[in-house]
């Protein structure tokens, strides 16, 4: 890739975020975020990507670090944790498993606050994104863990695209895993699915994925009835890396397997020329390369140079050290074939420095991988042991609350018990106090009663006595009274009471003094005994 194609693909995405920067502004004031922010999200993570496939690392952080910046001024939503996805993205391409790590995780955490199928939908692409990750570290049971997440919620919203890319993913991951059936079942469902969506791109990198996979495992027609499938959707679609892949394909079969160095040669020739009009660097390099081996193999090492230095001069304008040391290699063989070991020699002592290099990075990233996962697993280790204690904590408080709970119930319960208990003895009191009061109340009326009783036995006593006095007075009194009648009654005629009569009437006087006593004895004992008592004498 020349300067002048960087400088132009990071002056559009610039020119995209200077344009935009006013807009986020105003956006972030009002709580909003449009569709453009994620639209421009995704531009810049497509540049990002763009950039790190073909070497410039560089131009790549530095449009991966602005995305992070952007994040930093967004709201919490769907903008900002695919901006995290992003950003995790770019540091699993240049293998910074540490922070890919922290940022997949943020971008997760934001996703699963998002309580509607849009967040669901993003989260399974983190997740598929993720599976990358631990692809490239080497856990590829990992790999598969996390795809077969993400799985059910593209089947359920019906994300076929996304399942293409899951299943190619999984046919590759069972297929390190030398699971051949899973990994044959995964590569027939992206076919299905690609051909079911006629989706051409899809489907062509599906047939070439398939392709490549029963080349693996040695059925060399069927992977060449799906490479020649690719290559008829390719030129319809005229899509010159699909093309150039098929004669990269086709070619490696003829040389590796069949072992037709002149057929290969005419099949790579075709590719470069695809090849040269996409201005893909990196299918240019390996076109180059795969010519300069077969003409190696042909035993014509000068016509092996011209092809082996300028996918050189490629692979080093790209800083590309994987196309360098494989190229190095070849120009070490066409030098010894040539018994030029002076340059054979230059170039096996840099191929062995690349490939020292390489195994250093290899065994870099594997170390760098565990070490991220191990200081995921201890921060969450560490996250599991705080909520641990903070749930031991809020726990031993919810107990103690509930102990406080309990006695001040207990307690308040005692206290009823004990105000009822006071209340009832008061009652009993009360009741006891007012049964005695009546009680007395009863003597006294029965004492009253008794009185009456005996004060009306007396009564009835004095009435019977006077009976027996009126029957005195009427039997005793009566007849003296009876009798000074009929003495006065003597009298009546002279006026003059002779001395004969004075003799009856001083008898009549005596009469009527002895009535008169003995009316003042009968009136005595009339008295009642009560009226004696009450001192009425």
């Amino acid at each position: 890739m020349n300067t002048f194609n960087r400088i132009l693909i990071v002056f559009i995405a610039l020119l995209g975020i200077c344009a935009s920067c006013g807009r986020f502004k105003n956006e972030k004031q009002q709580g909003g975020v449009s569709d453009t922010d994620s639209l421009l999200i995704m531009s810049l993570a497509d540049s990002a990507w763009y950039l790190s496939s073909y070497g410039d690392m560089k131009a790549a952080e530095d449009i991966a670090m602005h995305i992070k910046t952007i994040a930093d001024t967004l709201p919490e939503g769907i903008v900002k944790g695919d901006a995290w996805r992003s950003v995790a993205m770019y540091y699993n391409d240049v293998m910074d498993f540490e922070n890919a790590i922290t940022f997949y995780n943020k971008a997760e955490s934001v996703f699963k606050e998002i309580n509607d199928s849009v967040g669901e939908q993003y989260l399974a692409r983190t997740w598929l994104n993720r599976s990358l990750l631990h692809y490239m570290g080497g856990d590829f049971l990992t790999a598969i863990e996390y795809c077969s997440k993400a799985e059910p919620v593209f089947v359920k919203y019906k994300m076929n695209r996304h399942l293409i890319n899951l299943y190619s993913k999984l046919s590759e991951y069972h297929d390190h895993l030398a699971d051949t059936v899973r990994s044959a079942l995964y590569y027939q469902e992206v076919i299905k699915l690609t051909e079911h969506e006629q989706d051409f791109m899809s489907l062509s990198s599906g047939y070439l994925s398939y392709a490549i996979y029963l080349m693996k495992y040695g059925k060399l027609d069927e992977s060449e009835s799906y490479l020649q499938k690719m290559k008829v959707l390719a030129d319809s679609i005229g899509f010159p890396n699909f093309q150039s892949a098929y004669y990269i394909n086709m070619g490696f079969i003829q040389a590796n397997y069949r072992k037709d160095y002149h057929k290969a040669l005419e099949l790579y020739f075709s590719g470069l020329e695809f090849a040269r009009q996409s201005n893909n660097p990196w299918n240019i390099c390996d076109m180059l390369e795969r010519i300069a081996r077969t003409y190696i193999n042909l035993n014509h090492p000068d016509k092996a140079l011209p092809y082996g230095n300028e996918c050189l001069q490629i692979a080093l304008e790209m800083n590309n050290s994987e196309y360098e040391r494989k190229i190095r290699e070849t120009l070490y063989n066409a030098y010894q074939l040539k018994l030029d070991y002076k340059n054979a020699n230059i170039h096996l002592q840099r191929y062995l420095e690349l490939w020292v290099t390489f195994m250093d990075a290899e065994n870099q990233k594997q170390i760098n991988y565990l070490t991220a996962k191990n200081e995921v697993q201890l921060r969450e280790l560490k996250i599991v042991q705080l909520e641990t204690e903070q749930q031991r904590k809020e726990a031993t408080i919810a107990t103690r609350t509930i102990i406080a709970l309990a006695s001040i119930g207990l307690l308040l319960i005692i206290a009823i018990y004990a105000a009822f208990t006071i209340r009832n003895l008061k009652q009993k009191k009360l009741i006891a106090q007012r049964d005695a009061l009546i009680n007395a109340q009863k003597i006294i009326e029965l004492e009253k009663e008794k009185e009456l009783i005996a004060v009306h036995s007396t009564l009835k006593g004095e009435e019977a006595e006077r009976s027996r006095i009126a029957r005195d007075l009427h039997d005793g009194l009566g007849g003296l009274l009876s009798g000074v009648k009929l003495t006065l009654n003597e009298m009546k005629g002279p006026h003059i009471i002779s001395e004969d009569h004075m003799h009856i009437f001083n008898h009549a006087l005596d009469l009527i003094d002895t009535s008169a006593k003995e009316l003042r004895r009968v009136a005595h004992n009339m008295m009642p005994e009560i009226l004696h008592k009450a001192g009425l004498n």
